[in-house]
């Protein structure tokens, strides 16, 4: 069995494991010189035939250098916001902290709204700013966590309770005995 890594993107793990360049080409090697099947050297290295056919397609197309690993993000982003309408909430951004306005994000919506720009959501506009490092996270303050109630389980769990024996010498307040 190869020895494989499991990629972790974002702190989640993918499913899919990610196979090393050696062992694609250990297995293009394996099938162009050793007549075996194709199912018996993905049993060999651990992969499966999808990942063969796929290697031997890049091995053939490229050479070595296809069987090197690929970038999985996208060509293009459509849902994007514009790289034009993030320059002009930058600028807009600017302008207001050095007229030492407010410049948050529904500052600039409004600002958007009366340059006869159609503005994006506000939280989109606070996301453009997160992503050109104008504005950053606040950790201090409370976490979602911490937003859960605490409730007793059953009704009426959270009534005190009649305490009857004395302390030790028969002073001080009363303590109930564990039984």
């Amino acid at each position: 069995m190869p020895d494989t890594e499991w990629f972790f993107g974002d702190g989640l793990l993918m499913n899919q494991k990610v196979i090393g360049m050696d062992i694609k080409l250990l297995a293009m090697l394996a099938g162009d010189h050793g007549g075996q099947s194709v199912t018996a050297i993905c049993a060999q290295f651990g992969i499966s035939r999808q990942t063969y056919y796929v290697a031997q397609r890049r091995h053939l197309a490229d050479g070595v250098v296809g069987l090197l690993g690929r970038s999985r993000r996208p060509a293009s982003s459509p849902g994007q916001t514009p790289a034009e309408l993030e320059q002009l909430i930058v600028r807009l951004r600017v302008e207001l902290t050095d007229s030492g306005l407010d410049n948050g994000a529904q500052s600039i919506w409004y600002r958007l709204t009366r340059l006869g720009v159609s503005p994006p959501a506000v939280s989109t506009i606070h996301r453009v700013l997160r992503r050109q490092g104008l504005v950053l996270d606040a950790p201090a303050k409370r976490p979602r966590s911490s937003w859960i109630r605490f409730g007793f389980p059953r009704c009426g769990a959270a009534h005190q309770r009649q305490l009857l024996q004395p302390l030790a010498g028969g002073q001080g307040p009363a303590v109930e005995r564990p039984q």
